[in-house]
């Protein structure tokens, strides 16, 4: 009776010390390799591991953009949780780019962005993140316009037959994309007698426009 009670004990114990291990592992799992044991072997092998990435944070006027090369000592960018707390802080910008190694988890616990007195940018104020990852490295970039300013679009409207300057001609400026039938236009103005039209988009800002004309078929 001894002999099973200390049996059980044994067991129980044994049980106990396996449950307390493997329950303490959560997360999501990535396979690391397959191996086949025999008994009384002795298998082993390192598991290598992506803890920590290199980060980099670039800015474009599009997501699908070119990379904005500028120095800025005095620019201030802040990472920040989906509670909007404060994770990190950067200064200093040099060809457009800040580097940064950074913990996968801290990576993972940004939400959004600010970024201040970056260049001749206008300031980004709690910006949707969006990481992406190639090996070990990581890249943030901040979507930026450029601040005021009045951009200018101006040229002649001319007779496609005669090539004559024609006076009165509407000239419409819209963002890129919206429709002219329903969207409301950005700037707009009508050619003189000479022919010459010249619209002001007010609101720059590194956007593209769609120009269009009234009344006139375009060629």
């Amino acid at each position: 009776m001894i002999k099973i009670l200390s049996l059980v004990a044994i067991v129980i114990a044994v049980l106990s010390s396996l449950a307390i291990f493997s329950g303490s592992i959560t997360g999501l799992y990535s396979k690391a390799y397959t191996v086949m044991l025999n008994p009384d072997e002795n298998y082993q092998r390192n598991i290598t591991v992506r803890k920590y990435y290199n980060l980099t944070v670039r800015f474009r006027y599009v997501p699908t953009g070119s990379d904005i090369s500028f120095d800025d000592e005095d620019a201030m960018i802040i990472l920040k949780d989906i509670n909007g707390n404060g994770l990190m802080t950067f200064r200093s910008i040099e060809d457009g780019k800040i580097y940064q190694k950074m913990d996968k988890m801290d990576l993972d616990r940004i939400s959004t962005i600010d970024a201040q007195n970056v260049g001749s940018f206008g300031d980004v104020v709690d910006q949707a993140v969006n990481i992406t990852f190639y090996g070990t490295k990581a890249y943030l970039t901040i979507i930026v316009e450029k601040k005021g300013g009045t951009a200018t679009v101006s040229g002649l409207i001319l007779d496609d037959l005669t090539d004559e300057p024609l006076e009165g001609v509407g000239v419409v400026a819209f963002e890129k994309g919206l429709d002219p039938l329903t969207d409301q236009h950005t700037a707009s103005s009508a050619s003189s007698a000479e022919g010459y039209s010249l619209i002001l988009p007010t609101e720059a800002g590194g956007k593209s426009y769609d120009i269009y004309v009234t009344d006139y078929k375009t060629v």
